[in-house]
């Protein structure tokens, strides 16, 4: 056909033709010109569905977006098949429980029973709700939505209250996810009628636990009373861990926003207050090694290690005890720090304050090395700084934290603000350094609310600190799994102590002395001091198998049960995505491959014990955070990068894998809550 055609006057005696036409062609003609019209528009835009997020705008970070791109077509169809496995594992695990136990806490997967443990309002179906829609099971989603518009949040539970940390975390944390996908979601009634609900169900429950703050230090108390929303008192003085206390900021901040009700925040920020107040509290233990190779100690005037103690009094707000852990009682506190900053925009800079003030003290007084293999651990301190050795399963979420603020942090990011994930809201390696240049980690201390200025090059460093910590811890998660004849990581090991001077004997040689030595904190100072040169002891080996033999292991299992838990596959899904390392990708495959070996039963996946026998008992036990955690990350593992739903930049995860959407306060939020 000529392009002389789309000339001026082919047009006009087109337009003079068409008006000759009698008016019954005419009206065909626009009839048949609609209809194709509307053929193309959903030829381009498919069938309704769920699609998550607008897709991010591209990262550019050297090696970082690039490297996560599917390199073959043959690669991406081998991922494809396996996130159709991830999925169908999802379907098994959730069908038993829709089968055998609908509307109870949990399924017992061995016996098809029923467990009512966490308040009896259907916690698998809140827990999973957020899986079932990134994974587009909108029949079970229904289902779950109708569920959940019945739940009645002031029925007793039946164990004369209602635990503050869980059911925030479980509950409103699945609640409020469910409202935001649903919220952005193009399948028919999910914004209009499922949004409504979820956020509602998230508000009326939150009412009822705002009755843990009435306490009169404003820290919030472990159970509450729901017939009258008051707090149950722990002890004379009440006590609350810090997991416990500090593990609500991520829902209550967004939940205020989305809702404009303040005293969400507030309740929250209080929290925060005290935190603020008692980090400097802390001592460190300052170690001198005598010529007879004993270790002397004693409690620093001086020094602090940036951490918080276990316990707090909930009358006056002070710590109380002598344990400091970033593990179990402490874990998500840390975690919470840089999330609720990057969850409001990076607006709230006193956290950040906070946050890489806590990551000195961590890498400090918390990391070591194991004495054969230079395992790089994280253990907690016991006697002030008394370290038990004791690596947690649960400890495993610490890489991916410090994997996230290393990339997320970095002055360099690229952020995008043109690009908003929410109707309301949103966001917007290696250095070589002299020794003349080198300065301590980062560790001032600002309690100033207006922002605080951080010198951008020794932020960097810290950074990059921080990624090489990441990978050296979640390299040792690694090996904890690939060195199991099951290739499933136990819930403890026990890591062993250097050899004691032959002229000492054993009842001489004190835990103490036993871990200072291999502390992680002054190899990096010495390695800092060096001008940075050469590899970093602990980090130095994260591109080997990780496989050790019994004989070569400095480690001892010390609990041999695998509890379905998701830090360990969390840390390979974070440091993937963060590093652009595929290395990282296929070791969280290989996981979920042994869970799924090992685990499964005929209604669902069971709790393993004895990871390291080749033919583990299961247990009868299936914790909805395995549907609503492991099994999210582990089929986010299997997702191209370029259809990533939940964009890393766009939201943050909290601490039992929901994610919530990056959002800026609004300058009316700035003002009522004295952000600065």
């Amino acid at each position: 056909m000529s392009t002389h055609i789309l000339g001026s006057s082919h047009l006009r005696d087109v337009f003079v033709s068409y008006r000759r036409l009698p008016t019954p062609k005419k009206v065909a003609i626009w009839v048949g010109l609609s209809i194709l019209a509307v053929f193309l528009i959903h030829s381009q835009r498919g069938p309704p569905h769920f699609r998550g997020p607008p897709r991010p705008p591209p990262f550019r970070p050297p090696g970082f977006y690039d490297h996560l791109q599917t390199t073959s077509p043959a690669d991406k169809q081998l991922w494809d098949k396996r996130k159709n496995e991830v999925r169908d594992a999802f379907r098994h695990a959730y069908g038993g429980y829709e089968k055998f136990a609908f509307g109870f806490d949990e399924l017992l997967p061995m016996s098809n029973g029923t467990r009512t443990n966490l308040n009896g309002w259907g916690l698998t179906i809140v827990d999973s709700l957020d899986t079932m829609l990134l994974m587009d099971l909108t029949p079970e989603v229904d289902r779950a939505v109708k569920f959940i518009q019945t739940l009645d949040f002031t029925k007793p539970s039946g164990r004369g209250g209602v635990g503050f940390f869980e059911t925030m975390i479980r509950y409103v944390g699945g609640l409020l996810s469910g409202y935001y996908l649903t919220s952005i979601s193009t399948k028919p009634g999910f914004q209009s009628t499922y949004a409504p609900v979820l956020l509602k169900k998230a508000t009326e429950l939150s009412t009822v636990l705002n009755g843990a703050f009435n306490t009169s230090s404003g820290l919030p108390d472990r159970w509450i009373k729901i017939e009258n929303g008051t707090s149950l008192p722990s002890g004379p003085h009440g006590g609350g861990s810090l997991a416990e206390m500090a593990t609500c900021q991520m829902e209550y901040k967004y939940l205020s926003h989305v809702t404009g009700d303040p005293s969400y925040f507030r309740l929250s920020q209080r929290v925060m207050e005290v935190m603020e107040q008692e980090q400097g509290k802390t001592p460190a233990r300052v170690s001198t090694k005598k010529p007879d190779g004993t270790v002397e100690e004693e409690l620093s005037t001086k020094q602090q290690t940036g951490l918080w103690l276990n316990s707090f009094y909930l009358d006056n707000g002070e710590m109380f005890g002598s344990s400091v852990s970033a593990g179990a009682m402490g874990d998500s506190a840390y975690e919470y720090l840089l999330k609720q900053y990057l969850l409001s925009g990076r607006t709230e800079k006193h956290i950040l304050d906070m946050y890489l003030q806590a990551m000195d003290g961590v890498i400090n007084h918390l990391l070591f090395l194991s004495p054969k293999n230079d395992l790089l651990y994280m253990t907690d301190l016991g006697s002030w700084a008394t370290p038990s050795g004791q690596f947690e399963h649960l400890s495993c979420y610490m890489p991916g934290v410090l994997a996230l603020g290393a990339r997320l942090l970095d002055p360099e990011f690229p952020w995008d603000h043109r690009h908003r994930h929410h109707p309301r809201s949103p966001l917007e390696s290696p250095l070589n350094v002299s020794s003349s240049e080198y300065q301590p980690p980062y560790s001032h201390r600002l309690r100033s609310r207006a922002p605080v200025h951080v010198d951008q090059e020794q932020l960097r460093r810290t950074l990059d600190l921080h990624m090489r910590a990441a990978e050296g811890l979640a390299y040792t998660c690694w090996s904890m799994y690939a060195s199991t004849k099951t290739g499933i990581g136990p819930e403890t090991v026990t890591f062993h102590s250097p050899d004691p001077p032959e002229h000492l004997e054993g009842s001489q040689w004190l835990t103490r002395d036993r871990y200072n030595p291999v502390k992680w904190g002054p190899r990096v100072d010495k390695w800092e001091r060096s001008g940075r040169q050469g590899p970093l002891v602990g980090t130095d080996r994260t591109t080997e198998d990780g496989i050790f033999a019994e004989a070569d292991k400095d480690w001892t299992l010390r609990d041999e049960r695998y509890l379905l838990r998701p830090e360990a596959i969390e840390a390979m899904y974070l440091l993937w995505k963060t590093t652009g390392n595929k290395r990282w990708r296929d070791r969280g495959w290989q996981m979920f491959e042994a869970v799924n070996k090992h685990a499964r039963t005929e209604s669902g996946y069971a709790s393993v014990h004895y990871v390291q026998n080749e033919e583990p008992r299961r247990v009868d036990d299936m914790p909805s955070f395995f549907l609503a955690e492991t099994l999210k990350y582990a089929y986010l593992i299997t997702v191209d990068p370029e259809d990533d739903p939940l964009p890393l930049d766009k939201i943050v995860f909290n601490t039992e894998a929901h994610p919530l959407p990056v959002f800026e306060w609004t300058a009316e939020e700035r003002s009522k809550y004295n952000i600065h």
